[in-house]
């Protein structure tokens, strides 16, 4: 993958949304200068009944909600090229939500490494 993917913190967001994610695409790509902003990564808790509850991250695409009266639909605006109903269609729509949550696990690890020890200055604060 030649694309970059970046993290931000979310501002004032649910609990369950731990980062919103963009691409952002090579210059040497036809999309050069752009990016492609509205991912989420998001936690869930799987409890199977038996032990502990589990944490997992998934990743939601940027997508649109439409309808009318309880009916609501979304639209989303990354799709494959095939019809999503197709296994190869899922299989690359799959491949992105991995490499996403791949990279996020990394990103997440540089932010929270051990800082190293820092001598006593003297210093009450």
């Amino acid at each position: 993958m030649n694309e970059t993917i970046y993290f931000n913190l979310p501002h004032n967001a649910p609990a369950d949304i731990l980062a919103e994610a963009e691409i952002h695409f090579p210059s040497e790509s036809l999309l050069a200068g752009l990016k492609l902003v509205g991912f989420s990564i998001r936690r869930t808790k799987h409890t199977d009944g038996e032990g502990p509850s589990r944490s997992e991250f998934y990743v939601t695409f940027p997508a649109r909600a439409f309808g009318t009266g309880a009916e609501r639909r979304y639209f989303d605006f990354l799709r494959s090229v095939d019809a999503m109903n197709t296994q190869e269609g899922k299989r690359a729509i799959n491949k992105l939500k991995y490499q996403v949550v791949d990279e996020y696990k990394k990103w997440k690890a540089k932010q929270v490494a051990p800082q190293p020890d820092v001598e006593d200055d003297g210093v009450p604060f």
